[in-house]
């Protein structure tokens, strides 16, 4: 009876069958991964009205706000049931080994698009109290899977510690309005003074200079934690920020 429990609670925390078609010892197999659809067209991140590119800030936008965020690139629709499942079986049910097939799409979606190419890649930090209680980054495994495989026999730099989450923040998800998210996490990141600049460059240049930067993350609702990110990662005055995401979720 106990093996049987066991075995019960197994199944429902690390699922051994696909999540799409429950195909054996595959979380998500390549045909299903290959069913979620990819967004064929990008939106400001802002007014999220105007279609742009690559997902860049629209003029329109850029000449009321002083954005940090170049561009969000949106790989699929949040609406889509299969790619929701899978993210929150990656965030909420622990299963890790979805952050390979996940990143999968997020790599396609990059090298069809025309962002520049990263210098270095920085996922979205967590609050130390959520990092122990999740025992993991998601964002940061998706990064890892994107430095090491985005270009071929290149590894991009993933830099993990240049900016740290420095307040505890209610998760954006629960906050309905747009504002209160905006206040949620206003000031919440900042540069690590202590960061070793050496995993950069080998001078000792204390900035971004020249680089494009790569923001990775597996969810946004409005925006408010990339951009508020961006803005600190600006301050090194790096050559263009930019962000992928997954899916938005509002």
């Amino acid at each position: 009876m106990l093996s049987f429990l066991k075995k019960i609670i197994r199944q429902l925390l690390f699922p051994q069958q696909c999540l799409g078609c429950q195909k054996e010892n595959q979380i998500l197999c390549p045909e299903c991964l290959k069913s979620i659809r990819q967004l064929s067209w990008q939106v400001c991140p802002l007014c999220e009205k105007s279609v742009t590119k690559n997902g860049e800030i629209c003029r329109s936008c850029r000449q009321q706000t002083n954005v940090s965020l170049d561009r969000l690139l949106v790989v699929a629709d949040y609406k889509d049931k299969l790619l929701a499942t899978a993210i929150h079986y990656l965030k909420y049910k622990f299963v890790k080994k979805l952050a390979a097939p996940l990143s999968q799409i997020m790599i396609e979606k990059l090298r069809k698009s025309s962002l520049p190419i990263p210098d270095l890649i920085i996922p979205v930090p967590l609050h130390p109290y959520r990092l122990r209680w999740r025992g993991f980054n998601q964002s940061e495994l998706l990064a890892q899977e994107i430095a090491s495989q985005l270009l071929p026999s290149l590894e991009i730099p993933l830099v993990k510690n240049l900016v740290n989450k420095k307040r505890y923040t209610t998760p954006q998800r629960k906050i309905k309005k747009y504002r209160q998210r905006q206040e949620n996490v206003r000031h919440s990141f900042q540069i690590n003074k202590d960061f070793d600049w050496q995993q950069i460059n080998r001078s000792s240049q204390k900035n971004l200079n020249n680089l494009h930067v790569l923001l990775v993350d597996d969810v946004s609702t409005t925006g408010a934690t990339l951009f508020t990110l961006a803005r600190e990662v600006k301050k090194l005055q790096p050559k263009s920020i930019s962000a992928i995401v997954l899916g938005r979720q509002h």
